[in-house]
């Protein structure tokens, strides 16, 4: 059985057996798996909940840090985070096919032959650069609906999280590995939006959106 047809086996019993194994704490929100950050946290208080688990394409999204990842992606950086060695056999292929003696004979999709399909492909892209001043348009402020999920002050301060009062909207800047800003996300709070229009979307401000490639 090659890596692909374990994703396709995958159930979200599978998930949640993985997940009680690891001792990772999970709400169950209907459509998604709701966790702390242990993709890239050691496990502590500090991992804000913004891991999600979405059970109709099976795969996990930290909208922190790592982004979008499969099962094998998830495990390998919440191995490394906690300090475990990595060994997919007793986390996934074990609970999925159920037969230990079943593997035999069978070679064990490593993580680094993954790559080529999880990994996001080499490409220049020029992203976009806008003018800081932007930010002045939003208040900074402590949003409650973050403060109940487990984000501290500490860290919406280091991702410079504000509210913006006209769109009702959390705010997150993007900035490129020069802390330049390069895009600005908003998290919508009012619920028809939501369900309607989404619930990250880019922000637009004076008939500029302020946007830039997740995926490249």
């Amino acid at each position: 059985m090659d890596y692909q047809a374990i994703i396709d086996k995958l159930t979200e019993e599978h998930v949640k057996q993985i997940l009680t194994q690891l001792d990772i704490p999970f709400d169950d929100k209907g459509t998604y798996l709701l966790m702390p950050t242990y993709c890239h946290n050691h496990k502590s208080d500090e991992a804000s909940r913004k891991l999600y688990y979405y059970k109709d394409n099976k795969i996990f999204m930290c909208y922190t840090e790592c982004g979008s990842m499969s099962i094998f992606k998830f495990l390998k950086n919440y191995y490394e985070a906690q300090g475990i060695e990595y060994d997919w056999y007793s986390d996934v292929y074990r609970v999925i096919v159920g037969d230990e003696t079943a593997r035999e004979g069978v070679s064990a999709p490593k993580y680094e032959s993954l790559k080529v399909k999880y990994s996001p492909k080499t490409k220049m892209y020029e992203l976009p650069v806008y003018d800081e001043g932007v930010l002045d348009c939003f208040v900074k402020t402590y949003p409650p609906e973050w403060l109940n999920d487990g984000i501290s002050k500490e860290t919406m301060d280091k991702f410079e999280i504000a509210y913006s009062i006209s769109q009702n909207k959390i705010i997150i800047p993007h900035r490129d590995i020069k802390g330049r800003l390069v895009g600005i996300r908003g998290r919508a709070l009012n619920p028809w939006e939501v369900e309607n229009v989404g619930k990250y979307m880019p922000v637009q401000i004076e008939g500029t959106w302020y946007k830039h490639p997740l995926k490249l």
